[in-house]
């Protein structure tokens, strides 16, 4: 094998991963070009046309923004990663129940606030739901509880 015949091979066994490396290098340095573009022609494209099938996209009235506060009839997402999220109860008697959140918590609960009557017991707390234990309370309940955490 002669120098020629080193260099053919070795560039037909590198051609393909310096290609990619190159494209993915590409394709960084410029990604702000990129989402500019991919957004713009999202936002111009109305219909898609591909052989017989047809796709009519329908405009977004609101999309979420993760640089503005997000407010809801149950719940508020700060800025900051503050969820604030308010529950009504009428317990019409006492009981033992689980009670699920409104939308869940991306990291931890950090309080419970009742408004309208002492505290009750939570007897376990995750992400999406509580267990609130109202079986030692005479008659039906009716009370506010507003929860936040991250």
């Amino acid at each position: 094998m002669g120098i020629y015949e080193f260099i053919v091979r070795m560039t037909e066994v590198l051609i393909w991963p310096v290609s990619i490396g190159l494209f993915i290098l590409l394709t960084y340095l410029n990604r702000g070009r990129f989402s500019t573009l991919i957004t713009s022609l999202s936002q111009r494209l109305r219909e898609l046309n591909v052989g017989s099938i047809k796709v009519v996209l329908a405009e977004s009235k609101s999309v979420p923004s993760l640089t503005a506060d997000i407010t809801h009839r149950f719940f508020k997402r700060y800025t900051n990663g503050l969820i604030v999220q308010r529950m009504s109860f009428d317990l019409p008697r006492p009981l033992e129940a689980r009670m699920v959140f409104p939308i869940s918590f991306i990291n931890e609960v950090l309080s419970f606030q009742f408004i309208g009557r002492a505290p009750l017991p939570i007897k376990e707390v995750n992400l999406g739901n509580f267990v609130l234990d109202a079986t030692q309370c005479n008659g039906s309940l009716k009370f506010d509880l507003i929860i936040t955490g991250m």
